[in-house]
């Protein structure tokens, strides 16, 4: 089922978010909530007020990466889903191949139509992208 498989992305896709937050977290400056603790912040308002805001970056970068190694999975969605009508694009794409049937301007168009969201969804967020390279690139 598809609540079943969201599961599945979920326990699949925490490790490497835990993983590139813990690398962005070490590189943040431990003088920042230093300097909030000396202000008068307390933890949790250095939390929300100084680090959360900090994490868009590489929140927006994990969540792009997921989304398209979701978008773009052919075999868990093969596994796990038996219900023709609840089949992913990529999936109903590869239904327009047969044995002796290859209706090539369908699935061309088909294609087209399953790359146009990954194009918005990377051309919106790329700048978030790009600002979690540089502040991670840059120490000092």
């Amino acid at each position: 089922s598809a609540a079943g498989l969201g599961l599945i992305y979920i326990g699949l896709g925490v490790n490497m978010a835990i993983f590139l937050y813990h690398g962005f977290v070490k590189s943040i400056p431990r003088e920042l909530e230093e300097s909030a603790h000396i202000d008068g912040c307390g933890e949790f308002q250095t939390y929300f007020r100084i680090i959360f805001p900090l994490l868009l970056p590489i929140t927006v970068t994990i969540a792009i990466l997921d989304f398209l190694w979701i978008w773009n999975d052919f075999l868990l969605p093969l596994l796990m889903l038996t219900d023709v009508t609840r089949y992913t694009l990529i999936l109903s794409t590869n239904m327009l191949f047969g044995e002796y049937n290859k209706e090539w301007s369908l699935i061309l168009a088909a294609l087209v139509l399953t790359a146009i969201p990954v194009i918005i969804i990377y051309a919106f967020f790329q700048r978030f992208i790009m600002e979690g390279i540089t502040e991670g690139a840059i120490k000092g």
